[in-house]
């Protein structure tokens, strides 16, 4: 019997944000030719407390990298952001760049999980109050004296975002041809 208190029904689900990103990241190669720490990638990773930034060029596009090393030892990152230029010659981004653009993927999945969870606790009060809205113009059409226009909301998918007049009106006709 395992800890939850029934036998060979426990399981723990672990999810590894390294991992993920490691999945998700790409693995460095001859075309990303990480750059030798300059001053402005030093002072990121001082202000920032985060050790394993750095830049890459990258070979095809041209383009520089800032980036993330999920792995450090297999050289597998996450791509933060493209920048204009070359930190170190004319592209160096401020303390408030930095803040804004770039975080460490701890921070970044932590965020997105609790930006989900508010908006699924969004989503179902709008569903309630959606709900409570339909029960309302149900009520009324039906001491309106439009019984049947009120019984035909329970089976026609509704939405308070509408114009409820509009919305009456269209079920009015559905119900006047049947």
């Amino acid at each position: 019997m395992g800890d939850c208190g029934v036998p060979f029904m426990c399981i723990e689900l672990v999810w590894d944000h390294r991992d993920a990103m490691a999945v998700s990241g790409i693995k460095f190669g001859e075309i990303h030719h990480v750059l030798p720490d300059g001053e402005w990638i030093r002072w990121a990773r001082r202000v920032m407390s985060w050790p394993d930034l750095m830049v890459y060029r990258h070979r095809i596009r041209g383009s520089f990298v800032l980036t993330d090393l999920v792995y450090p030892d297999s050289m597998i990152g996450r791509e933060i952001k493209v920048l204009p230029a070359p930190p170190d010659q004319g592209g160096w981004m401020g303390r408030v760049w930095l803040e804004k653009h770039a975080q460490p993927s701890e921070i970044t999945c932590d965020e997105l999980a609790s930006r989900w969870a508010t908006d699924k606790v969004d989503r179902q009060d709008e569903r309630v109050r959606s709900e409570a809205k339909r029960k309302d113009v149900q009520h009324w059409l039906y001491n309106k004296g439009d019984e049947e226009i009120s019984r035909a909301l329970d089976y026609q998918p509704y939405s308070d975002t509408d114009d409820t007049a509009d919305k009456a009106a269209l079920i009015n006709q559905v119900v006047r041809r049947m």
